[in-house]
């Protein structure tokens, strides 16, 4: 039953008399009640002055024959007596309310706390207990996420608010009388043996970063011995990864880990390599540690063996926080590097049994991505992870002279014809005015990543390739994309472009 029904039963209860003076000593009460006056029955709430209190009432009912509720924020008093004598009188505040209503054995510490927090608990009541029947634990529970200002259940939230902000919010969590309570929620979690704030908080901290290796890391308990209980394996996963997502406390977290923890004990000494360490992002140095096996296990020969180990690794952690942090920078690029390698080797195995068409198909559709891949490498500075890089160059390399050394064969054995004229008829058919670029060396993997950028906001952006002339040179090339373009070899035995008989094939 909701808070508001409650005290709807006992305001009815009490006008049966038609007058009800109530005391509400922390004026918790006060943004309800008049949701809790039943129809028909007028409200009257104290603002200050016990006599302009009588001057409203009896001026308007001498005689009393209507139903009022009196409401007076304050402890009692004995200015209304008469009233009281008259009608029904009744000192109830929130915790005599869940006394009376929800039948609860309260100790005094939660009694303590809620008339400390009563205002608030009331305020966010439906937000805190919803329709739930009230019990011991929820109002605890409804008791912290006030001083912590957050929505009932919440207790990932807590617990980084606790680790991040120490004192503030054992400041707070003190002043709300609720500190013993948040000190057993957390002795659910790991043993508690101090009430000192620090030293309860750098043994949660600990405990749910040495949790995570042990629990998704496989590591051994016998060195990463402070742990959370078992039952909370689930929990210390939602919290890390919380806390390491949320924008507010990520910088926190690098911080407690490097300048903390990493400072006080050396994890990667500790630390054993198995499979599911692969997945722990908790440390940096989890990467490290992946790196080094990677490096020592990985040469020219049995690179092509290992590479899908090696993809596969690279874009789990390049999606770790570390690497999205970019503490690591080494998995983007041999990770690049990984595809890139098998694409090129795919695409040899392929080209062979291509002709002209085709080749031109399968670049312009996928083999163009190697070109673009190729360019983000040069983006990266590469350090110790250079080894595992250096093999995709040299696979790009001999694709580019293998396939392009294809094309040759098949354009000698098939032909070429250039075909600009379906370009021209569709800008002269044109709707709207069109504006054509000519942009010397923009190559189709460029265009591609302009076509990206001009999508944003644009109706309709994509890009169609046309067969062009060979050989495709500044000179040649961009003079025979113009309207009318005659390419033609002239008596000095060079290509010449012209217009209505007027040479255009000079760069300017």
């Amino acid at each position: 039953m909701t808070l508001e029904k409650w005290l709807s039963e006992v305001v009815k209860e009490k006008l049966q008399r038609g007058l009800f003076v109530w005391y509400d000593p922390l004026g918790a009460f006060e943004p309800i009640v008049e949701k809790v006056v039943p129809r028909g029955a007028k409200l009257l709430k104290f603002e200050g002055s016990y006599l302009a209190l009588r001057f409203k009432l009896e001026g308007e009912d001498p005689d009393f024959d209507k139903k009022w509720v009196v409401y007076i924020p304050e402890k009692e008093t004995n200015f209304l007596r008469d009233w009281e004598f008259i009608g029904e009188k009744e000192v109830l505040d929130l915790t005599e309310l869940l006394l009376r209503k929800s039948k609860l054995s309260l100790s005094s510490e939660v009694i303590k706390a809620l008339q400390k927090n009563s205002s608030q608990l009331v305020k966010n009541w439906n937000i805190l207990m919803g329709k739930k029947e009230p019990t011991t634990e929820l109002i605890i529970d409804s008791l912290l996420a006030t001083a912590f200002e957050l929505s009932r259940g919440n207790e990932e939230e807590a617990v980084i608010k606790f680790i991040v902000n120490r004192e503030e919010i054992a400041s707070k969590l003190e002043e709300a009388g609720v500190y013993n309570f948040w000190l057993q929620k957390l002795g659910e979690f790991v043993e508690i043996e101090s009430e000192e704030a620090k030293e309860v908080r750098d043994k949660i901290l600990k405990a749910l970063l040495f949790g995570e290796l042990v629990y998704k890391g496989a590591q051994s308990k016998d060195i990463f011995t402070l742990l959370p209980k078992p039952e909370k394996e689930q929990i210390i996963s939602s919290i890390l990864r919380r806390w390491r997502s949320d924008a507010r406390f990520s910088d926190s977290y690098v911080a407690a880990v490097v300048d903390e923890v990493g400072r006080e004990i050396n994890i990667k000494e500790h630390l054993q390599l198995k499979e599911a360490l692969t997945s722990a992002e908790t440390f940096p140095e989890i990467d490290e540690l992946i790196l080094e096996e990677l490096l020592s296990s990985t040469n020219p020969e049995n690179y092509g063996d290992k590479v899908d180990s090696i993809e596969r690794i690279a874009e789990m952690r390049a999606d770790t926080f570390w690497a999205k942090n970019m503490r690591v920078k080494y998995w983007k690029p041999i990770l690049i590097a990984s595809r890139l390698f098998k694409g090129c080797k795919e695409a040899l195995k392929e080209c062979e049994r291509m002709n002209r068409d085709e080749l031109i198909d399968k670049y312009v559709s996928s083999w163009w991505k190697f070109d673009s891949m190729v360019l983000e490498l040069s983006t990266f500075d590469f350090g110790r992870e250079e080894p595992l890089i250096t093999h995709a160059y040299v696979a790009y390399e001999t694709y580019l002279d293998r396939v392009n050394r294809r094309l040759l064969e098949a354009v000698k054995k098939e032909g070429w014809k250039q075909k600009l004229s379906s370009f021209w008829s569709y800008v002269t058919r044109a709707e709207r005015p069109v504006a054509v670029f000519f942009t010397d060396a923009l190559r189709f993997d460029l265009a591609k990543i302009l076509i990206e950028k001009l999508q944003v906001g644009a109706e309709e952006v994509k890009v169609e390739w046309l067969f062009g002339v060979l050989p495709g040179i500044t000179e040649v090339g961009m003079a025979a994309l113009l309207p009318d373009a005659h390419l033609s070899l002239v008596y000095d035995n060079s290509l010449k472009v012209s217009i209505r008989d007027k040479c255009v094939t000079e760069k300017s």
